[in-house]
């Protein structure tokens, strides 16, 4: 299942690479998700980051989908950041598991500039092996997935705009 969502901060690119390679902020994140415990680990080198967090976050799917994850649900996220390209914009692989169960989503995360602001475009294949209801739980997968992407978009505006800690 192909999934493609945006984010318009009004900030440049540098600020919102800044703010998504901050582990405050990536903190702050875990904790608006309701995360019941979470590790987030970031290793920048040069112009390079890689940010990798694991949330553990109760599995409020629905009755199917919950025999296939159990109670609690373990996803982990990792993104490897370019350097800018020439025209400023970054990119990133991303990758999102769920660890132990055949279910992850393969994509991009990019930034570009438009004028003032900065779109971050996190586009993905979702996949979940698992016959007969595998699209299925791919759709509650997505669903869970844009939810994540609006409330890091809502955290994001604020940090933004001066709301960091």
């Amino acid at each position: 299942m192909h999934l493609r969502e945006q984010i318009s901060y009004d900030a440049p690119i540098d600020d919102v690479f800044a703010m998504l390679c901050a582990q405050k902020f990536r903190d702050q994140v875990c904790e608006e998700m309701d995360a019941l415990r979470y590790q987030v680990t970031i290793t920048a080198v040069a112009e390079t980051a890689t940010v990798r967090v694991s949330r553990v976050l109760p599995a409020e799917v629905p009755d199917l989908v919950k025999k296939f994850v159990g109670d609690e649900i373990e996803i982990v996220s990792t993104e490897i950041w370019s350097a800018p390209d020439a025209a400023g914009a970054r990119s990133a692989q991303l990758l999102i598991e769920i660890p132990g169960k055949p279910a992850q989503m393969r994509g991009s995360i990019r930034l570009d500039q438009l004028g003032s602001a900065t779109l971050e475009t996190v586009e993905g294949e979702i996949k979940v092996s698992v016959p007969f209801i595998g699209g299925r739980i791919e759709g509650e997968i997505a669903t869970a997935i844009r939810a994540a992407v609006g409330l890091e978009e809502a955290v994001g505006t604020a940090w933004l705009a001066g709301g960091a800690p």
